[in-house]
């Protein structure tokens, strides 16, 4: 950069930084919270509605209706609702990603993985154990199912069938753990605990779904690393 280009940089820099101070200093911290914050109720029932998730102007959230709690999305804009779930049984934990929306719901014997893609609601999972806490990105979703009925293994939906990261990497086993899985443009992270005779050792695993390589793992065996995050690929 030359002398006279690294100047203009300096100069509007330093003009953007003016209209910022005049910007802070002419609004009162009271004066700011009112313009930039507004509550809106968005149900107004006598029925317990809880649980929301929101993306871009589609919100979601788990609601009863009067003898069970099915899942609800709203769009802001439009203040239009759709029931995504209708049954006799509990539906619960609902995310939300581009308008398409995941939870899990009982089906009288254990709970099952369901998904709305936009259109229709599918379900995902049918088997004879518990399936929890989905998490949905890009039409992909990550859950914890429990085949054994007490240890967690890592499931994916990747948009044509479902695949079990667990075993696919040799983690499942009486032995191990796994648990509070995140997605995000196709990376999925989760929380690995593996028992030993000497204690519990603790690992944060991720795995990009689209090829065949474990790509990171983190360990501690002092502490617990609980609920990892993953956003781009990267890991908190």
């Amino acid at each position: 950069m030359s002398r006279a280009q690294h100047m203009r940089s300096l100069s509007v820099v330093v003009v953007l930084s003016l209209l910022l101070a005049v910007v802070v200093v002419g609004v009162t911290p009271a004066s700011a919270a009112t313009a930039t914050c507004q509550a809106i109720q968005l149900t107004n029932n006598t029925l317990y509605d809880a649980w929301p998730d929101i993306d871009g102007d589609m919100i979601v959230w788990r609601g009863n209706d009067g003898s069970d709690y099915e899942i609800f999305l709203m769009n802001v804009t439009t203040g239009a609702v759709l029931q995504l779930s209708n049954n006799t049984y509990d539906d619960q934990s609902p995310r939300i990603d581009a308008g398409q929306v995941a939870w899990r719901g009982y089906d009288g014997n254990d709970w099952e993985i369901f998904l709305y893609n936009g259109t229709a609601t599918n379900q995902l999972t049918h088997n004879t154990y518990h399936d929890y806490e989905p998490h949905i990105d890009g039409g992909q979703v990550a859950w914890e199912g429990r085949p054994d009925g007490a240890h967690g293994d890592i499931f994916l939906y990747d948009g044509s069938g479902i695949v079990n990261l667990s075993q696919r990497w040799g983690f499942s086993g009486a032995d191990v753990h796994e648990t509070t899985p995140d997605i995000d443009d196709g990376w999925v992270t989760w929380e690995l605990n593996i028992y030993t005779y000497y204690g519990t050792e603790y690992y944060v695993i991720l795995d990009d779904a689209s090829n065949d390589t474990l790509d990171w793992y983190w360990s501690n065996s002092n502490r617990n690393l609980d609920r990892p995050l993953v956003d781009a690929g990267q890991v908190t």
